[in-house]
């Protein structure tokens, strides 16, 4: 090759580098999603997906999803006390609610995750055999489980599951704020997270296999 036509295919060569590296980071695994701290903006849900809450109830409601979701703790923030939890089984999804007491001002921060076994916690054994192939972690900040008087909102470390997806709820942590819960799952479907108002509540909703998004 003459060293005229090796300058010419020099652009060529450049051009096919930034396109297979471009390449490379459209198929690299998202960001996770983040939500920042501080007063979310107001989302909009259809009647079918509400499932029993007033829309006057929803201060922030994410979208359903398959990977992370994240909010901060407001730094320094005192532990908000959990009063309630239930698991339900609705149309196309299962709803995990927790219920705060009005004893912080401000929502703990969570995050949601899928994870590849159950998570380890210091000093304690609050440990399971997942039964399903799909392990969702749910984990706390800046919260507790004790109230004031001694008692614990979940006396029962696990729930039994409420449908052919959630095969159970395990409380696997409650150390230093952090408190951790794990959906053991027959298999990994979407979720999403809503933040609540009057009475203070997290909500997971967990979709159903073969089953859009309600909606």
């Amino acid at each position: 090759m003459t060293r005229s036509a090796a300058l010419a295919l020099l652009p060529l060569f450049f051009v096919g580098s930034l396109l297979a590296a471009c390449g490379e980071r459209a198929d690299a695994e998202p960001e996770p999603m983040v939500v920042p701290a501080g007063p979310p903006a107001r989302d909009s849900m259809s009647a079918g997906s509400l499932s029993g809450i007033a829309p006057a109830e929803i201060a922030l409601a994410l979208p359903w999803s398959s990977g992370r979701l994240n909010r901060a703790a407001q730094p320094g923030q005192s532990q908000r006390t959990i009063d309630e939890i239930l698991l339900l089984s609705g149309e196309g999804f299962d709803r995990f609610i927790i219920t705060f007491l009005d004893d912080a001002p401000n929502l703990p921060g969570y995050r949601i995750e899928f994870v590849d076994a159950v998570p380890e916690c210091p000093g304690s054994a609050n440990s399971f055999q997942p039964r399903g192939s799909a392990l969702l972690e749910f984990h706390l900040t800046a919260a507790r489980s004790q109230r004031d008087d001694g008692s614990s909102a979940f006396p029962r470390r696990s729930l039994s599951g409420v449908s052919d997806n959630v095969l159970g709820l395990h409380n696997t942590c409650d150390h230093q704020g952090g408190v951790t819960w794990v959906f053991d799952l027959a298999g990994a479907t979407s979720h999403r997270l809503l933040e609540l108002v009057n009475p203070t509540r997290l909500v997971v909703d967990v979709q159903k296999p073969a089953s859009g998004p309600a909606g």
